[in-house]
């Protein structure tokens, strides 16, 4: 590193204080001189997407073009296709019987009907019982490894 290449840090006051100890020079280096001819080629370019959005133009996908519609009605192909819709009666909802006097009211056998809670209680017992026998298999299987390994 040559001397005069090294940065010396300069503590400068607050602007519009005059310093009489500032003896601060001020260097400008010559630049050199471009050549005659320096074989520079100037080239036409696109303006970039940033100027592009400055000038009020996007870039983008166009929509596609709205399709053509007819200017009259046009026939319908087909059988039927040209049919009037006509609502058709809606017959009225039937009626409940009402129970009289007369008639005896009658129950179901309940015990025809199968229990809900029963079936459950069923359904779990079985479950229970597969469960224990997978345990039980599998202990056997394992005791039948430990039995082979030992």
């Amino acid at each position: 590193m040559t001397e005069d290449e090294h940065t010396v840090k300069v503590d400068r006051p607050q602007a519009g204080a005059a310093d009489p100890a500032d003896h601060t020079l001020v260097v400008r280096r010559a630049r050199p001189k471009p050549a005659a001819d320096d074989a520079t080629l100037a080239v036409a370019r696109k303006p970039s997407l940033l100027e592009d959005r400055v000038a009020g133009r996007r870039r983008g996908i166009a929509p596609p073009p709205a399709p053509v519609l007819p200017e009259s009605a046009i026939e319908a192909v087909g059988p039927g296709a040209v049919d009037v819709y006509r609502p058709r009666p809606v017959p009225p909802a039937p009626v409940a019987p009402t129970p009289t006097d007369d008639e005896p009211r009658e129950r179901t056998d309940g015990r025809a009907i199968p229990s809900v809670n029963l079936r459950g209680q069923r359904g779990a017992r079985l479950v229970l019982a597969l469960f224990a026998v997978a345990c039980v298999a599998s202990l056997g299987g394992l005791a039948l490894l430990a039995s082979l390994i030992l």
